[in-house]
């Protein structure tokens, strides 16, 4: 699990911190640190729940859910770095020194993990087909649900180079309006709609709110 987490913390938020940008660094220190809070708390409702009171389990859903900051954190922290104007960062750049590492990670951690699955739902029995089912797993995402964002920063990365476009030629006012554009249909309707018994027609072809804290950290900095 630690191996995981520092993994993580490794291909997510990689990025140079000098100058104005040191104070990043106490972020990601509080970060990492909320979370490994959160893969404590996680198991204990996913593998303990028969042995705790319905208080106990509560408690440790509200502990975990005190935590689940760290991810957007991290994010913003990637718009920072990622899309700052005066930084040469090329496409060439993201694709080969960051999308190829995620997909290696994938590959490296995703498919060992899918093979492990597939053996135990087999009663540990093994052939030669089970390699290549793990890896189709492994790029399509069916792994270890930890491994979930692994997939989200390298959509991201991908996403970079058309965002440093975009921040380099907008305005700051128009930038506020990409925000507010994104955190209204890929956060508050989206919430708003898992809660009333209704669904708002107009929408927007972006189903993820990661892209929103990527432009909000370059923003807020």
């Amino acid at each position: 699990m630690t191996n995981g987490i520092l993994t993580k913390t490794k291909i997510l938020y990689a990025g140079e911190t000098t100058g104005d940008t040191a104070y990043l660094d106490t972020l990601r220190v509080f970060a990492t640190f909320a979370v490994i809070m959160i893969h404590v708390f996680s198991p204990i409702n996913l593998y303990f729940r028969d042995s705790l009171t319905d208080t106990e389990a509560y408690i440790c859903v509200v502990l975990k859910n005190l935590w689940q900051w760290c991810v957007p954190v991290f994010v913003m922290i990637t718009g920072v770095l990622f899309l700052n104007p005066e930084k040469e960062i090329t496409l060439k750049k993201i694709l080969k020194r960051h999308v190829l590492r995620i997909v290696a990670a994938i590959i490296l951690f995703g498919t060992p993990y899918s093979f492990m699955e597939i053996s135990f739902n087999a009663n540990m029995s093994f052939n030669i087909r089970q390699i290549g089912i793990a890896a189709l797993n492994a790029i399509q995402g069916k792994s270890w649900d930890s491994l979930w964002y692994l997939y989200m920063i390298a959509g991201i990365y991908l996403c970079v180079p058309l965002m440093r476009v975009f921040v380099v030629n907008a305005s700051k006012r128009i930038v506020g309006y990409m925000l507010a554009i994104l955190f209204v249909f890929t956060s508050l309707i989206p919430s708003l709609e898992s809660i009333l018994p209704y669904k708002f027609g107009i929408y927007i072809p972006i189903n993820s709110v990661y892209l929103f804290y990527l432009l909000l950290g370059y923003y807020m900095h």
